[in-house]
């Protein structure tokens, strides 16, 4: 008996809702209760620097100003975080909900660029899921600090949907609106400029797929590579010299340079497949770092040494095997699969050469991730797909597979997160318990300072910018230092230092113990 045409919609509105209900409740799952997660390490440097501005112009005057540092130019990413401040203050409610937000529109515009690359509700909606539970992104949307990058990715996703659909329609309006939207792009974090040869290799792959005229062509090239221009421009502009020094080190520098490229070269790729310790990788990067150190006069027992690391297997294993995928789909000269892969690499470079290790650096290129684990499970453009069938039980199975693991260790990594608030919450407490106020130019130091709770910041920095919000005391300088041995600390402690420990999850005051009398 056939089946009429209004059936079939219905059946895949039933499957729409389905999957759309289950997206939910995973992303509630999973991201609900990081919203009463505390504000931790750098949060507080963005929070006392919108707290110090209650007019708004004067805030945009003093972000927005180009001042020649360094290259971390991102306006847009504080002047959300003042936003935030005026509606809940430094509490974290409201900073928490602008991420998880942004991330769920994020996995909406993940999908629907899936979907316009293959065709395919099933690879569009595989790739949604994997981008909404993808371990890697728990650090982005539940720290604060990422706010840019969430905010960089969805005004680049934005982009990526004019330009393709400047592609079909030749509108000129479609392309201008892709030009700003990038800039808001490149002023939220600097990583987006990993967009411009993403959108220059894909406006070859659209001109080579178009059965068109060669001004056509031509037209979508010029668009493409347009970006790269805007680039360009942008980087001139803000007068910045960040890039230079990574390219222009010489000597030991520049070996030391090498080394941490190297690194990352492999770092990254292994990191989109397994959650790693931090530290186990350090300390793996010491031991060769301190073979090569030796060369040439290392001995086999020195690189047997280095072989036998349990985590050899896994580096060299994942990176091989990630690296070959991506040779292999290039051979196969499948345009889905290429305008994945071109996202992929493309946007992990930039993190490769100038990015420290963090799995929040993976946010951006993961969204070349999430459409290559979406077309490789229910195949890409070249795949008719009416609805669920007995060829896709295997790669439903392996995906559900895929999507259990990151659910795990998305779900460990938010319990990570929240130890490392409750802590950071907790020692600001204990130390404004003890001392409500400080004078001006006042001295801390922290002996052990916890910097993470197993990859959650707890302190990087803030700790002073901290201790100037809970007192109100922004006007008043104030310095925190971290020390690891009570031997670094100065004695006696003058009217204006302050000493604490921090010993087994709780902070000591030191301070009556080593002031003068």
């Amino acid at each position: 008996m056939a089946i009429s045409k209004k059936q079939t919609q219905r059946k895949e509105r039933l499957y729409a809702t389905f999957f759309f209900l289950t997206l939910f409740l995973l992303i509630a799952f999973l991201f609900i209760p990081t919203l009463n997660i505390p504000l931790t390490s750098d949060d507080y440097i963005w929070v006392a620097e919108s707290a110090a501005f209650n007019n708004f112009s004067d805030f945009v005057r003093d972000q927005y100003a180009l001042k020649a540092v360094d290259f971390r130019y991102r306006p847009l990413m504080p002047t959300t975080v003042w936003l935030c401040y005026q509606v809940t203050g430094p509490e974290p409610f409201c900073f928490h909900w602008v991420g998880f937000i942004l991330h769920f529109f994020n996995i909406l515009l993940v999908g629907q660029l899936a979907y316009l690359v293959c065709r395919n509700k099933l690879s569009a909606w595989a790739s949604m899921l994997f981008f909404a539970v993808y371990f890697a992104h728990v650090e982005t949307v539940v720290w604060t600090s990422d706010l840019g990058n969430l905010l960089a990715t969805f005004f680049m996703l934005i982009t990526v949907r004019c330009f393709l659909a400047f592609g079909f329609y030749y509108n000129i309006y479609l392309w201008v609106l892709s030009l700003l939207t990038f800039g808001l792009a490149m002023i939220s974090k600097e990583s987006a400029l990993a967009l411009g040869p993403i959108l220059g290799a894909w406006a070859i792959i659209l001109a080579w797929q178009q059965r068109q005229s060669g001004p056509s062509r031509a037209v979508t090239v010029a668009a493409g590579f347009s970006y790269l221009l805007v680039e360009v421009l942008y980087v001139f502009l803000i007068n910045r010299t960040g890039l230079n020094f990574a390219f222009s080190g010489t000597g030991n520098y520049a070996f030391h340079f090498n080394l941490i490229s190297l690194r990352n070269m492999v770092n990254y790729p292994l990191n989109f497949i397994r959650p790693f310790d931090p530290a186990r990788l350090e300390f793996f990067y010491q031991r060769v770092y301190d073979t090569i150190q030796l060369y040439p006069s290392f001995s086999s027992e020195q690189l047997r040494a280095i072989l036998v690391i349990p985590d050899f297997t896994w580096i060299v294993g994942g990176t091989v095997l990630l690296w070959g995928l991506a040779l292999w789909l290039l051979w196969r000269r499948q345009a889905d699969y290429t305008f994945a892969l071109s996202w992929l690499v493309l946007g992990i470079l930039p993190v490769i050469f100038i990015g420290g290790f963090g799995e929040r650096h993976l946010y951006i290129a993961s969204v070349g991730l999430s459409l290559l684990i979406g077309f490789l499970c229910f195949g890409g453009s070249n795949t008719t797909n009416k609805g669920i069938k007995v060829k896709h039980v295997v790669p439903t199975l392996i995906f559900v597979s895929v999507l259990a693991f990151n659910i795990y260790w998305a779900k460990t990594r938010v319990k990570n997160w929240q130890v490392a608030g409750n802590t950071t919450k907790k020692i600001i407490s204990s130390i404004v318990t003890h001392y409500p106020s400080f004078p001006d130019d006042a001295k801390i130091w922290v002996i052990n300072l916890p910097d993470n709770y197993q990859g959650a910041y707890i302190f990087r920095l803030g700790l002073a910018a901290a201790l100037q919000l809970e007192t109100d005391s922004l006007d008043s300088p104030l310095t925190a230092i971290n020390i690891p041995h009570i031997d670094h600390l100065p004695k006696p402690l003058t009217a204006t230092q302050y000493a604490f420990s921090y010993e087994e999850g709780q902070l000591i005051d030191l301070t009556p113990v080593y002031r003068a009398n």
